[in-house]
């Protein structure tokens, strides 16, 4: 189980912010910036919204100062809306200020306090908080102990509402049998359901499913086809299992050229199995080939990783 991946050691205010929109039960033109990542745009429109009182947006901009996205980083800044936010019992805003004392973004870090506030907002179901306290019990930080059973359960909380990275978490907690009884059929249904959310952590959790024939019958062809849809998305690690799948023909024509292109691009994002894959194959490719193939990964790049090779 990726614990640390997905865990209270990885709950940062980037994160957050970029699936903010999923957590907010409203949608609007706020939200829909934070869908293509528009920061200044999303800036722009909680701040005016901020000033008449929103709450909700109060949060988003908190959030917004607290990184720096969409204006000029300030944590106090931050501090002040997410504690106007969540005086207001606004749970998205209970929830920013938890991540700011973790943090330590305007305020000294103290992760008991920061649990406080998660607590207080994973009572009113916001799937952030539930997740931040199922970290926070897997990782033992603001909390006693360290309680495996009990962060699942967080998760879990967080699953059931429909958020896709509890999804993940409890589909990786069932495939590796940590805490609960190991289950590979389970583990692909919560895989999937995350994967059909367009998570694509959980994309390659489940191509990885059907590549080694774990809760599903062995298919490299859907297993190709979940790599390739989280390395579309820009996710590396799936970007270098798509490239290997090339290299072997396992779902796909056998093609060294469009191999080497996806762990060339997956190397660029500081991918160490792509990097040692390019090393070791380079001596036996043809410098034609490999020339090909690194223009392919550039324009694949500046493509955002979408109709790459063609």
């Amino acid at each position: 189980m990726r614990y640390t991946s997905n865990g209270f050691a990885a709950i940062c205010i980037a994160a957050s912010l970029a699936v903010l929109s999923g957590g907010i039960a409203f949608a609007s033109p706020l939200t829909d910036a934070f869908d293509i990542q528009d920061y200044a745009k999303a800036a722009s429109l909680a701040l005016p919204a901020a000033g008449k009182g929103d709450h909700k947006a109060e949060a988003i901009l908190a959030l917004l100062y607290a990184e720096g996205q969409g204006v000029t980083k300030d944590t106090n800044a931050a501090l002040m809306w997410a504690q106007k936010s969540a005086d207001a019992k606004e749970p998205f805003g209970q929830y920013a200020l938890g991540m700011l004392h973790y943090t330590g973004a305007g305020v000294a870090k103290n992760d008991e306090e920061a649990v406080k506030w998660f607590r207080l907002a994973a009572d009113k179901n916001l799937p952030e908080a539930l997740n931040a306290l199922g970290g926070a019990y897997t990782e033992g930080r603001g909390v006693p102990a360290p309680d495996l059973k009990e962060g699942l359960t967080w998760y879990q909380k967080s699953a059931n509402l429909g958020d896709p990275a509890a999804m993940e978490f409890v589909g990786s907690a069932y495939a590796t049998g940590v805490v609960v009884i190991e289950d590979h059929k389970e583990a692909v249904k919560w895989f999937r359901k995350a994967a059909d959310k367009g998570l694509p952590e959980a994309m390659n959790a489940l191509a990885r499913m059907y590549r080694d024939g774990r809760g599903v019958s062995k298919s490299d062809k859907d297993a190709t086809k979940w790599f390739r849809s989280a390395a579309e998305l820009g996710y590396s690690d799936s970007q270098f299992n798509l490239g290997q799948a090339y290299i072997q023909g396992a779902g796909v024509p056998k093609d060294s050229i469009l191999g080497i292109m996806w762990y060339d691009v997956s190397s660029t994002q500081d991918n160490p199995q792509a990097r040692l894959a390019l090393e070791s194959l380079g001596p036996s490719i043809p410098a034609d080939q490999m020339r090909k193939a690194k223009e392919l990964s550039k324009t694949c790049t500046e493509q955002k990783f979408k109709n790459c090779g063609k």
